[in-house]
């Protein structure tokens, strides 16, 4: 996750890695804030768990500001090959920047069934009629690089 302030605007990259894995889930898996409480010019001081500390730089304040602990979640989720609990709890939430989160996740570790149901979810059926299609080949056609 990686979390910038530009244009009085607080961004959240919740899978950085996406133009790697698919270009479209870069712009899926990014949320915008409003940051003009932040001031003109300030600094991320901190960023740890789901709480980012910001230092406004007019005077000195520092600013708390959250994003839903299911990042992390989702991020440990795959990290323990957890696929089944991380899809029921992007369905739980129902949140696009979380579903294209696991979606990236899912295609990078070569895991196609979520991967497949993380692109329904995002409505990029043309992408999910892919995944389906290589995951219906013969086992010795496709192999995992």
């Amino acid at each position: 996750i990686i979390i910038a302030v530009a244009d009085s605007r607080l961004i959240s990259f919740f899978y950085p890695n996406a133009p790697f894995v698919d270009k479209d889930l870069l712009s899926l898996g990014t949320d915008f804030k409003d940051a003009t409480d932040y001031g003109k010019s300030p600094e991320i001081v901190s960023f740890h768990g789901a709480t980012t500390s910001i230092r406004r730089a007019e005077d000195g304040a520092f600013i708390s500001a959250a994003i839903p602990p299911f990042y992390s979640v989702i991020y440990e989720h795959a990290k323990s090959n957890k696929w089944e609990d991380a899809i029921r709890l992007c369905r739980l939430v129902e949140n696009t920047q979380l579903w294209a989160t696991l979606t990236g996740l899912a295609l990078e570790n070569q895991e196609f069934g979520a991967a497949e149901i993380g692109l329904g979810a995002l409505q990029l059926v043309d992408k999910a009629q892919q995944i389906k299609r290589i995951r219906d080949m013969p086992d010795g056609v496709v192999r995992p690089v």
